[in-house]
Parts: C-alpha cells; sequence; structure tokens
C-alpha cells in the first residue's frame, strides 16, 4: 500500500452540531434541491458561462499575439488575466470541491489544468484547502492561510516583527505580486516544507513535482514566450505587459481571497486542550464574510468566494447556487438571531486593511 503523502492533525470542536439551526440549514439545502429538481452540481447557466469565459479568453490571447500598439497589447493581456482568474475562482475552485460536472474524474483533471495552467500548482493547493482551510477556518495553528506569508500577521499566536505594524500600507503593494510569487517561489517553498499548519508532510510523490515543474514551464510559455516569439512587437512590450496583468490582477484575486474571512467583522479561534470551545457551525459563521452573495453578477465573476459561507456550509455545491442558497442563510440566521458577516465589496477592502492595522497593535508580542 502506497505511503499516504500527509498526516493531519486535528481538534475537537465543542459538542455536535445538532441545534435547530444546523437541522434547518440542512434542511434548506435538501429542500432547495429536491423542490427545483436539479442536481448539486452545474447546469446549463454553467455551460453558459463557460462558453463566453473560454471566448473571451481566446479572443484576448489572439489578440496579444497580434496586437500592433502597445495599448491594444495591454489591454488584451489584462483581459487574458482577468478571464484567467474568474475561471480560476469559480470553475477551478468548484473542481476542487468534486462539485462541477458529476463526475470525480473529469472535476479532478479540469482542476489541475486550470490551476495549473495559471501557474499554480494543484496538488499543494488542494490538499492545503480541503483539509486544512475548511475544517479550521481562522483557527491559529490548523488553518493554513494564516502562514500565507511571513509578511502578514494574521496568526496571533506567532511573534510579531516590528515591520508588521506597517503592514496595512504595504499589503496592497504585496497582493500585487502574488501571482507572480506563486509562480516563482511560493510553490516551491510549500514542497520543501515538513509543516504545514495542521499538516505534516511525509513525502510527495514524484509525479506531483514532475507536474509542478511541466505546468509552470507551460504556463510561462502560453503567456510570456509564444508571445515573444510571434508578436510583431518589440520583447520588452511583451513582457512590460505580462508583468502588468500579473500586477493588476493579483489585486483583484488577492482581495478577493483575503476579505472573505480577514476582515474586522469575522473572528479567530485559539485551540486549548486540543479543542475549541465552539461547534464546526459557528466556526463556519464567525469565521466567514459575504459580499453580495445574492448578485447573479457577483456570482459570474467570483463564485463561491462573494458567497462565502454558503461555500463553506456546502462546499459539495456549484457555485451557480450560491445566489439562492445564500438568501436562504441569511433568512435561516436572522430567525436564529445570529449575526450574519456582509459587507459591499469595497467596504470589506477597507474593514480588510484596518484589521491588518489593528492586529499587530493589540495582539501577540514583538520579536
Amino acid at each position: 500500500m502506497a505511503q499516504t503523502p500527509y498526516r493531519f492533525k486535528t481538534i475537537k470542536y465543542a459538542g455536535k452540531d445538532s441545534s435547530e439551526l444546523y437541522r434547518d440549514l440542512k434542511r434548506i439545502k435538501a429542500l432547495y434541491f429536491s423542490l427545483n429538481h436539479i442536481s448539486r452540481f452545474g447546469n446549463s447557466r454553467l455551460l453558459i458561462k463557460a462558453f463566453i469565459l473560454l471566448s473571451i479568453t481566446a479572443t484576448a490571447y489572439y489578440l496579444t499575439l497580434t496586437a500592433t500598439s502597445y495599448l491594444v497589447l495591454q489591454f488584451s493581456y489584462f483581459i487574458l488575466g482577468a478571464a484567467c482568474v474568474v475561471i480560476g475562482m469559480t470553475f477551478g475552485h468548484d473542481a476542487a470541491h468534486h462539485c462541477l460536472t458529476g463526475n470525480k474524474k473529469t472535476d479532478d483533471a479540469l482542476f489541475e489544468i486550470i490551476f495549473g495552467l495559471q501557474g499554480i500548482n494543484g496538488y499543494m493547493w488542494r490538499v492545503r484547502h480541503n483539509n486544512s482551510h475548511h475544517p479550521f477556518p481562522n483557527v491559529h495553528e490548523y488553518d493554513s492561510d494564516l502562514e500565507i506569508s511571513s509578511l502578514l500577521f494574521l496568526d496571533t499566536t506567532r511573534q510579531k516583527k516590528w515591520i508588521h505594524l506597517y503592514q496595512h500600507v504595504y499589503a496592497p503593494f504585496l497582493y500585487m505580486f502574488f501571482s507572480l510569487m506563486w509562480i516563482f517561489y511560493i510553490d516551491f517553498i510549500l514542497f520543501r516544507k515538513k509543516q504545514l499548519a495542521n499538516m505534516e508532510v511525509i513525502h510527495h510523490r514524484r509525479i506531483e513535482l514532475i507536474k509542478l515543474l511541466v505546468f509552470k514551464f507551460l504556463t510561462l510559455a502560453i503567456f510570456l514566450f509564444i508571445p515573444l516569439a510571434l508578436s510583431p512587437l518589440p520583447g520588452f512590450l511583451i513582457v512590460l505587459s505580462f508583468v502588468v496583468m500579473h500586477l493588476i490582477n493579483s489585486m483583484l484575486l488577492t482581495f478577493t481571497f483575503f476579505i472573505s474571512h480577514h476582515v474586522g467583522e469575522t473572528t479567530y479561534a485559539s485551540p486549548a486542550n486540543n479543542s475549541i470551545d465552539t461547534s464546526w457551525l459557528e466556526r463556519q459563521i464567525a469565521a466567514t464574510m459575504d459580499f453580495h452573495a445574492e448578485s447573479k453578477l457577483a456570482n459570474l465573476i467570483f463564485g463561491g468566494f462573494n458567497a462565502h459561507l454558503a461555500h463553506h456550509l456546502f462546499p459539495d455545491v456549484c457555485h451557480i447556487h450560491y445566489p439562492v442558497l445564500s438568501s436562504l442563510i441569511k433568512q435561516s440566521l436572522k430567525e436564529h438571531n445570529i449575526k450574519y458577516n456582509s459587507l459591499n465589496f469595497f467596504k470589506a477592502i477597507w474593514s480588510h486593511l484596518t484589521l491588518l492595522k489593528r492586529l499587530p497593535r493589540t495582539m501577540g508580542t514583538l520579536a
């Protein structure tokens, strides 16, 4: 029998999720699908969305190869990058949770391709996301997303540094380089680490390292080397457009990621004696922020990230269903007098930056 690549450390939640709210939410999910006679996977609207996004991607890519002016080239790169980000946040994210097509092998293949061609190693991302972040959102030493960068002080159980006092100032600039850092640096560092939050790395299969290297090369070939070879414009303009594309679209990606959990309205938890004093359901609600969760336009762009509570409660459901489910969840929380975390996109960004300013000034000890 092949040795498992990871060993996972877990914690106990206080009690079982057998509350009336928990039963109501399970009932909401079951009734939504049974009464509408639909499955929890994608539907015809998802196919239309895929066609539109792939058409935009193909058109933008063609223009990056044929543009004769820098403005057209840069705009094409921007649209290409934005379309890829949306595909990753919606189709790739759903495929990682096996809720896209209804076929696990198809979802696995789509996930690997979508993430891989954007320079992100799907293997490492999914292990951390599904086994660390989802079970323990905003739980210190268990949610690997709290360890995303040593330049960010989010895990208040760790020692802070003087530079963290200014993280609210430099964070937006740091976020601009997120995707480039992931392509050239972060994945390689993650592969070398033996401990990732609640995960102990035993070994990596050789095929995973091969896939990492192959997809890194393909990413650079598609987005940089081929345009350099075929474009009629000077090479330095191609490189500049490639970099600017990443700087701009990284801002969209990282702020979307961070505001779904790391804002002033959400809470964090620290385990004591291998347990925390809330239920799993209470932790998911307290740690998660929605923005425009019932908006079809936001759902088109952000998928499961804007309706993030629905995603954390029902990660086996395709994002296409989240606007309706979010409305039902919101109503259920109101009936049970439980706070529902929701802000608009720009207020959530401000709340995130405010949190970054507050945490190192009120929590932790200076190294």
